[in-house]
């Protein structure tokens, strides 16, 4: 995850280029995400269309970063039971 995409572009990407192609897409961006991400991406874009004016469609789903990840700091910050 290096390089911000617009979510729209990815959804399209994915729904319209080879399995192969797409790879390449996302290996391009940086970007690791799995089938049940997406698809849950794409239900969310469907909700914020139906809730934004047209004109700011493209902007609202500009410059996302897709599969942050952030190291454990210490082990303060870690998981306990």
């Amino acid at each position: 995850m290096d390089k911000p995409v617009n979510l729209m572009s990815l959804i399209n990407a994915y729904n319209d280029l080879s399995e192969s192609t797409f790879d390449d897409y996302l290996n391009n961006k940086g970007i690791s995400i799995n089938e049940q991400e997406i698809q849950d991406m794409n239900k969310m874009i469907e909700s914020m269309l139906h809730t934004v004016e047209q004109g700011y469609q493209r902007q609202l789903f500009d410059n996302f970063y897709i599969g942050f990840t952030i190291n454990q700091i210490s082990k303060e910050f870690g998981y306990r039971q």
